[in-house]
This record gives structure tokens, C-alpha cells and sequence, in this order.
């Protein structure tokens, strides 16, 4: 590659530089889009984490309610089989 004025010598092809910069400027313009597309997917992926984790709290959180509860009704179930031996027993 060499340069001769306004005239960019590459490989037997002229090309002039203003066009380079066009190109260069273009694709620098795409990274940047490119760019800033990769961290709002990444936003994305992190917002969406968030909210399954949340999900998953939830369902948790339901099924130890869940599971005191049917733990009550065995005691209670219990207490009633013990009184009503003693009645019937």
C-alpha cells in the first residue's frame, strides 16, 4: 500500500480516501449499534432472570405454605381421631 496525493494505492486497486472513511465511519457506526444491541439483549437476559428467579421464590414460597398446611390438617385430624376414641373407644 502506498499513497500518492489524494489517491490510495492498494494492491493494484485505487481507491480514494474519502471513500475509506465513509466505510470506516459505516462500520464503526454499525459496531457501535451492534454494541448496543449485545447490552440491551444482555438487560434483557438479566430482567428475565430476575423475574424466573422470582418465580421460583413464589412457587416455593407456595409450596411450604402448602406443606404447613397439610401438616396442620394431620395434626388436627389426629386430635380429633384421639378425642373421639375416647368417646367411642
Amino acid at each position: 500500500m502506498w499513497y500518492c496525493g489524494c489517491t490510495v494505492f492498494l494492491g493494484g486497486q485505487v481507491t480514494q480516501p474519502d471513500s475509506l472513511v465513509v466505510i470506516l465511519s459505516r462500520l464503526s457506526g454499525q459496531q457501535d449499534r451492534f454494541a448496543a444491541a449485545q447490552l440491551s439483549m444482555q438487560a434483557e437476559q438479566a430482567r428475565q432472570r430476575e423475574a424466573q428467579t422470582l418465580v421460583l421464590e413464589g412457587i416455593c414460597q407456595q409450596q411450604e405454605a402448602m406443606r404447613i398446611q397439610l401438616q396442620q390438617q394431620s395434626q388436627i385430624q389426629q386430635q380429633m381421631f384421639t378425642f373421639f376414641s375416647g368417646w367411642f373407644g
